[in-house]
């Protein structure tokens, strides 16, 4: 599990990735989390909502 990032239209966004390995096949979950206003605090709030 991992957060990554996506710019649209100049504003990051924030998105929680969840990825599993299916044979040589990776598949991927996305939730999304809205728009980052800061990188540190999302990690941190990320981290006690797992």
């Amino acid at each position: 599990m991992y957060i990554a990032y996506d710019v649209r239209n100049s504003v990051e966004y924030a998105k929680l990735v969840k990825s599993k390995r299916n044979g040589k096949r990776i598949e991927k979950k996305y939730t999304n989390l809205g728009r980052d206003l800061d990188k540190e605090l999302t990690y941190i709030n990320d981290s006690f909502r797992v």
